[in-house]
């Protein structure tokens, strides 16, 4: 069976036919056949002799149609190719049942995940605008971390260094003012203690070139 064209349905006259042969030899009902094709295209029969022809017309996206045959499963996210609807349930995908989102995964293990290279570009429009914005509340939780960063180091060499979170600074366009790679503000209404940086053993908390 195609996608578009002529389905042959083989009876011995005058019997109705109740099932085809698809090219694979899979015996499939004609009622179930034809409830497939009358939901994705026009169907017109015709009857010559003991064969019985279906002429499927697929309707296209732009007249509201998915433009294909074959069902999407579960979980599917679709998206038009430009000429009928897709899936791409390796990269992406949506979790129904824990409702995750994965990029990159058809199983997401977080609200979002993303499976491969993330990039975030902006251009700020007025002041006072963030890149990227996190709010987390511990809500009377411990132990809590607003970013939770696992890093698995390279194969280094002796003169090679990675740079876990990396920060580029261009200057050109300042004539005045200050800049902080890392700005740490509090409330004073706590009894805790803030510390801005805190290193554990073996760590240095500086390194200057």
């Amino acid at each position: 069976m195609s996608q578009a064209g002529l389905i042959d349905i083989e009876a011995a006259a005058p019997t109705t036919p109740t099932s085809f042969t698809t090219d694979s030899g899979t015996a499939v009902p004609v009622l179930n056949v034809l409830e497939i094709l009358g939901e994705s295209g026009i169907l017109d029969t015709s009857a010559s002799g003991n064969t019985v022809t279906v002429n499927v017309t697929l309707i296209t996206v732009p007249k509201g149609g998915t433009g294909r045959i074959t069902p999407m499963i579960k979980g599917s996210v679709v998206f038009s190719d430009g000429s009928k609807l897709e899936e791409d349930n390796a990269n992406f995908f949506w979790d129904d049942t824990n409702n995750r989102l994965g990029l990159g995964t058809n199983t997401p293990e977080h609200t979002l995940e993303v499976q491969g290279h993330a990039g975030i570009v902006h251009t700020a429009t007025e002041n006072d605008q963030h890149g990227l914005e996190i709010i987390a509340n511990a809500a009377t939780f411990a132990d809590f971390k607003a970013l939770d960063i696992d890093y698995i180091t390279g194969a280094l060499e002796a003169g090679e260094e990675d740079a876990i979170i990396l920060v580029n600074i261009d200057e050109t366009l300042a004539t005045g003012g200050e800049i902080f790679g890392l700005e740490v503000l509090s409330t004073t209404e706590g009894t805790d203690v803030v510390g801005g940086l805190k290193v554990g053993i073996g760590v240095n908390a500086i390194h200057q070139e």
